[in-house]
């Protein structure tokens, strides 16, 4: 199966180099047997349709896999229904306001599943599941259209082990020199979550959405190690800096020394 990761931007904040849909492609690419690929309308806004023509036609996409947050939600409503409406293609959106709000994304017409939650292993699965036409009744963290009824299975997940999975690669991005003349830099994280319960943020929501352990580490060895790998692929490409893009980067004080120390 081939799925396309779009970044819904249409408002021309070319500062939202997705890592989430990065991450998430990296891992169909390397981990499945399925293919991934990321269509970036950022730097097309004016012309964004075509540009999403040219994507699909360019990658031949099985499925549309969208990152949502509210903030961006009336972009990702209008994508979907151009997506629909012109390729019929089934849509699965993730992300903040999929796993907050479940309820409301898919009850967007156009929306034919969401994923609660870390979506790695619910994606690879959703894919294998729709490669056989089969159910998706028991896969966590996936809420499905059937028919006229809707799956809804055990809430989402948090991935506890975050140093297995792959470094993220910044190649499937087509316009990736662009945001390295305008921003110079790549995000890198060396956790997922947040230990702290702040009312006016998403991460409270999405806390209390999904079951298990919300705050989760990597190793900072291997957290500087990436930094060392993004930076000898990229120097001479008007990368000037990595973003840590750690909501709470100095939490422990035997971690940073580790990660400073490498």
């Amino acid at each position: 199966m081939r799925v396309s990761f779009i970044n819904s931007l249409l408002g021309g904040d070319f500062s939202a180099l997705d890592i989430a849909i990065t991450t998430l492609a990296t891992y169909v690419n390397e981990r499945s047997l399925h293919k991934a690929s990321i269509i970036d309308l950022t730097f097309h806004r004016r012309h964004w349709k075509d540009a999403l023509s040219s994507g699909i036609k360019e990658n031949r996409p099985d499925i549309i896999a969208i990152s949502s947050n509210t903030m961006y939600m009336k972009y990702v409503k209008a994508i979907i229904e151009e997506v629909k409406s012109n390729y019929n293609l089934p849509i699965i959106l993730g992300g903040h306001h999929a796993s907050i709000y479940p309820q409301e994304a898919i009850s967007i017409l156009e929306c034919d599943a969401i994923c609660i939650g870390d979506g790695e292993e619910p994606l690879v699965e959703f894919l294998n599941r729709k490669e056989k036409n089969e159910t998706m009744q028991g896969v966590r963290g996936i809420w499905a259209k059937d028919n006229s009824s809707l799956i809804r299975n055990e809430g989402g997940r948090f991935r506890e082990n975050l140093d297995d999975l792959p470094i993220p690669n910044w190649d499937l991005w087509k316009d990736l020199d662009k945001y390295f003349y305008y921003l110079g830099m790549l995000y890198i994280i060396g956790s997922r979550g947040c230990p702290y319960r702040c009312t006016y943020c998403d991460a409270h929501g999405i806390k209390d959405a999904v079951p298990g352990k919300y705050f989760r580490l990597r190793d900072p060895v291997r957290y500087a190690q990436e930094i060392a790998y993004q930076w000898d692929k990229y120097k001479n490409r008007n990368l000037r800096l990595a973003q840590l893009f750690d909501p709470v980067f100095t939490m422990y004080d035997h971690w940073i020394e580790d990660f400073c120390d490498e």
